[in-house]
C-alpha cells in the first residue's frame, strides 16, 4: 500500500485482526513520523520496535507486510517482513503465532491524526511448506 500520515499523526494497519470497533485484536503496523508515541512507522506494535524516523510527514511512501505461516528449524511460526520504500527492515518469527488468520483494518488513532491510504494490494503468498 502507499501511506501518508500528518505531521504529529498516528495511524496503523492491522491484519490478522478481529471484526470489531475500537482498538483491534491483532497484529499493528505502525504509521508515525512525529506523534509523541516514539513507536514510528515500521514497527510492529507490541512485537518490534523502531524508533528513528524513516519518513517525513506529509509524505507518501510504500509499506509492505508479508505475513505467512511457516516452519522455521522445525518450529511453528507466523513469519512478518516489513518493508518501507522498499527496504526490508526486519522478519520477525512469532513462534506463539499470536493471531490466527483475520480481517484487514486501517487506524485513525486520534481526532489530530490525518492518514491517507492508497493502493492497497492483497496477493496471496505461495505455501512456503510445499
Amino acid at each position: 500500500m502507499e501511506v501518508k500520515i500528518n505531521d504529529g499523526g498516528n495511524s496503523g494497519v492491522y491484519f490478522r485482526t478481529t471484526r470489531k470497533p475500537g482498538f483491534m485484536d491483532g497484529y499493528e503496523a505502525q504509521v508515525d513520523s512525529t506523534h509523541r508515541d516514539p513507536i514510528r512507522t515500521g514497527s510492529l506494535y507490541g512485537f518490534c520496535h523502531v524508533y528513528r524516523q524513516l519518513v517525513k510527514p506529509d509524505t507518501w511512501f510504500t509499506y509492505e507486510i508479508e505475513v505467512a505461516d511457516s516452519v522455521w528449524r522445525g518450529r511453528e511460526m507466523t513469519r512478518i517482513r516489513v518493508t518501507v520504500d522498499g527496504v526490508e527492515l526486519y522478519e520477525y518469527m512469532d513462534f506463539d503465532k499470536t493471531y490466527p488468520a483475520g480481517h484487514f483494518a486501517f487506524q485513525q488513532h486520534d481526532p489530530g491524526s490525518k492518514v491517507q491510504i492508497r493502493k492497497v494490494e492483497v496477493m496471496p503468498l505461495e505455501d512456503p511448506v510445499k
